[in-house]
């Protein structure tokens, strides 16, 4: 290491020998998750997954009916985007792209659930965010509730 004068030159040297810019004024930076309590990590994470599930049983639900998804349905998810953009990471956004590329049908629902170990408060609470946003449709009720059942069969 080379002899540094001044107090810039050791901040220089301070962030060469932590191969970025990790350190600023002699103090380490640190980053939004490393900020965060194990609990808020665990949240943070919990409201990620129940968000992309919302998304997912949403699509697969307005699919069903006709096939596609209609533009009042899809303001319906737009709108849920921005209500939960906070909750999601970028890869996040590539996975909800891919529901509604694909249209998921009913085998791919109930694989996501099982390949993603969804457990019963997740699936329960998304459930509840779902019904509240279908608001007593009929043909997405009955749908919602057959996932429902099959989930109860399949877990206890």
């Amino acid at each position: 290491m080379a002899n540094y004068s001044s107090k810039n030159n050791v901040i220089k040297a301070m962030v060469q020998a932590s191969n970025g810019a990790e350190y600023y004024g002699g103090k380490r930076q640190v980053n939004e998750l490393e900020s965060l309590t194990p609990h808020d990590i665990w949240k943070l994470q919990f409201n990620s997954r129940k968000t992309k599930l919302i998304f997912l049983l949403l699509i697969y639900l307005y699919s069903q009916d006709d096939g596609e998804i209609s533009s009042k349905e899809r303001k319906s998810i737009n709108k849920l985007l921005k209500k939960n953009s906070s909750f999601l990471q970028p890869k996040d956004y590539d996975e909800i792209l891919l529901f509604t590329t694909s249209l998921p049908d009913y085998p791919f629902v109930m694989n996501y659930i099982s390949q993603n170990k969804v457990n019963e408060k997740l699936f329960l609470e998304s459930i509840q965010a779902v019904d509240k946003i279908i608001k007593k449709n009929r043909i997405y009720t009955e749908l919602l509730r057959d996932i429902n059942n099959r989930y109860k069969l399949d877990n206890w």
